[in-house]
């Protein structure tokens, strides 16, 4: 039975969210074993309707953003949260929480034309990645204390990424210098691989993959990159309890060189890791 109504009109030009969030140190984060504290809706509906020009979350910026929150006897709807982005993609989140008992969520997202470093740096200390990312999902999980919520986290999704540029990963690096070896064999490749590799960049015309959350673990089972030069397979896992990386690519390439009086060439293959803390560095 519904006793109260509340009703919340906002509307503005701009809404900076991040002076409501929490910042931790990023090198002890540790998700709470406290237990959620939600003040109680028994008996009152709360209708929250927000447009604003500008959303900022983190390093997100949504452009006409619209959304529309109902609250009612604890459990959270959220009917609508749409908006655009400066790339002229959109995104639309819709889920629902209930906020007693044993609390849940449940979350659909979509997302187009994101820029891939915005969404990495809202989350992870990494400026490593760019390009432009398009994702779909499903995320649902429950428990009484964050930690919970983390250990219990379910999902499934899928992406499709454009243009996306990687730093401090030379495969042109070790193409062009594998086209040299017949020249200069000495001075072509003048130090350890990893080094070698290490600098520069490398761009990936499109980059597809699905992604999912088993109690906890983010899994990236086919992760697949290409170019005009190279392909890549990677797979990996992120421990979201313990804020844990590992990912393992192959990269696979044509080179190119000098065999007596003619080219040849030859497909190559070499492994990659990338892996440490994502609340710090990657390495």
């Amino acid at each position: 039975r519904i006793n109260s109504l509340i009703n919340i009109d906002l509307y503005g030009r701009k809404f900076d969210s991040n002076f409501l969030l929490d910042k931790p140190n990023i090198n002890n984060f540790s998700w709470s074993n406290l237990d959620f504290n939600f003040v109680s809706f028994e008996g009152v509906r709360v209708n929250i309707d927000a447009n604003f020009d500008e959303f900022i979350f983190k390093e997100l910026s949504l452009l006409e953003h619209k959304s529309n929150f109902r609250i009612i006897d604890n459990n959270l709807l959220i009917e609508n949260f749409t908006g655009t982005n400066s790339n002229k993609g959109d995104y639309d989140l819709k889920g629902n929480m209930i906020m007693d008992d044993l609390p849940s969520l449940e979350l659909a997202v979509n997302a187009s034309k994101f820029n891939l470093k915005d969404i990495l740096a809202s989350f992870f200390t990494t400026k490593q990645f760019d390009g432009l990312v398009n994702f779909s999902g499903n995320f649902s999980t429950h428990g009484h204390t964050p930690a919970m919520f983390i250990n219990q986290l379910q999902a499934n999704g899928k992406f499709a990424a454009a243009n996306v540029k990687i730093d401090k990963l030379g495969v042109t690096n070790l193409i062009k210098a594998i086209a040299k070896l017949h020249k200069d064999p000495k001075n072509a490749i003048n130090k350890p691989l990893a080094e070698f590799m290490s600098t520069g960049q490398t761009t990936f015309q499109k980059a597809t993959g699905s992604v999912a959350i088993d109690k906890g673990s983010l899994i990236i089972p086919d992760l697949q990159f290409s170019n005009e030069l190279t392909s890549a397979n990677s797979v990996g896992k992120v421990d979201l309890k313990n804020m844990l990386l590992n990912i393992n690519s192959a990269f696979i390439f044509k080179a190119y060189y000098n065999s007596g009086q003619k080219v040849s060439s030859s497909n190559l293959r070499f492994n990659h890791q990338l892996a440490g803390g994502v609340n710090r560095k990657f390495c």
